[in-house]
């Protein structure tokens, strides 16, 4: 794959890609960026979008791809090609982990402290589902899965980021992503929030940034498309109860509804924008009694 300049990249993903690095500050010149490359059209395309800045924009960062291997029975040759035609290092990690096989993770291969790595790190609870329940099953065991791998795939990205001198870990959540997230916490854990574009990781010295967070999923499907880009056929046996579909179709009906196709983009333009003035929490007396997990990621 050539990448060439192509000015029409502007205004599909430059201008607003560029805008969002240097408003939240998401990379600094001599960063070490790792992509979080899981075989999707989000992360491909972000992968494609941060190596065309690093060659074409003012920002000087190295880049890598990362891609974690978990129990879905997957082969990541394309992934390597794609990597290998972009000319990105690409770096790989398999979860020694089957929910079929372990009630709950007890390591991460080859490094084990995985898990631990996402205490704290400001990530939220993840949307796919419920929260881990370490001590016992479940009330809702698939979508605890969903939580579960998606927190030792993180906790695994980010003890690799430590070895490797990586400073910044990149997602490819994008618009759609943050008000599916917006409307999961707003109506199942009754909290006004949503994932951050940065976030530290408490304990190592990596951030997790989200440079597509002003796409909306139409956009980045299109762009997807247009550019060729590979996507995987991978696809998780607990997919079809991820919790976060529901909201997608909602997210759909609002848009549809209200005339907005941009509605995500203006949700998250919303929580660029919040007014804490306007915040009850400012007003509370009981703030110790507020839910303690929102929803944080897809």
């Amino acid at each position: 794959m050539e990448l060439r300049y192509d000015r029409n990249h502007g205004r599909w993903f430059v201008n607003d890609v560029l805008r969002v690095i240097r408003r939240y500050g998401l990379i600094d010149s001599g960063d070490r960026v790792a992509v979080a490359l899981s075989g999707g059209k989000d992360s491909a395309l972000l992968l494609y979008v941060l190596r065309y800045l690093q060659r074409y924009s003012p920002l000087r960062f190295e880049l890598v791809a990362i891609h974690i291997r978990a129990f879905v029975d997957d082969d990541p040759a394309l992934l390597r090609a794609f990597c290998h035609d972009l000319r990105v290092e690409y770096l790989e990690e398999t979860l020694d982990w089957d929910p079929a096989r372990d009630a709950f993770p007890l390591a991460v291969s080859p490094t084990k402290d995985g898990a631990s790595a996402l205490a704290g790190s400001g990530a939220g609870h993840d949307p796919a589902g419920g929260e881990a329940h370490p001590g016992g099953p479940s009330p809702q065991p698939d979508r605890a899965i969903c939580s579960l791998c998606s927190r030792l795939k993180r906790g695994a990205m980010a003890a690799l980021c430590a070895t490797r001198g990586i400073t910044r870990l990149a997602y490819g959540h994008h618009a759609t992503d943050a008000a599916e997230t917006l409307l999961m916490n707003l109506l199942e854990t009754r909290r006004l929030g949503c994932f951050a574009p940065r976030v530290e990781v408490a304990g190592r010295p990596v951030q997790i940034i989200r440079p597509l967070i002003a796409l909306d999923e139409r956009t980045v499907a299109a762009v997807h498309r247009r550019l060729g880009l590979p996507v995987t056929g991978f696809r998780c046996r607990y997919a079809p109860v991820n919790r976060r579909a529901a909201y997608k179709s909602l997210l759909t009906v609002m848009a549809g509804h209200l005339g907005l196709r941009d509605l995500p983009r203006r949700i998250v333009d919303a929580l660029a924008q919040a007014d804490p003035a306007a915040l009850w929490t400012n007003l509370r007396k009981d703030r110790g009694l507020r839910p303690d997990h929102p929803h944080g990621t897809p």
